[in-house]
């Protein structure tokens, strides 16, 4: 199995986070688009996205404005860490948090 990933954040902000990254992957997926959702650790942070083959592209449309991602955003400033929301190459998204990795002080129990 997968290392466990913890995070120094407040468990009951981020079901509503990662509620609101799917959220708006969803509005802006194209029919038959394919979304992934995500998590890894990298450098003292943990990271979560989800990404979008297939992204819509609508006149003046910014992704980080998406409603869906207000919370998003601000929960994830709140808790130290940071939110990105950018197209990728060809018609590509991503939406993504990094939240400071919780410090390991002993071994986790087996799931």
């Amino acid at each position: 199995p997968p290392p466990r990933l913890l995070v120094a954040a407040d468990p009951r902000l981020m079901r509503p986070v990662v509620r609101g990254l799917l959220r708006a992957a969803l509005q802006v997926a194209r029919p038959g688009s394919t979304v992934r959702f995500g998590a890894d650790a990298a450098r003292h942070k943990a990271r979560v996205a989800v990404t979008v083959e297939g992204c819509r592209k609508r006149a003046g449309d910014r992704l980080a404005d998406l409603p869906a991602l207000s919370l998003v955003r601000r929960a994830a400033r709140a808790q130290g860490g940071s939110f990105v929301a950018r197209r990728s190459v060809g018609d590509g998204c991503e939406f993504r948090i990094e939240l400071p990795a919780a410090p390991r002080t002993r071994p986790l129990p087996s799931p």
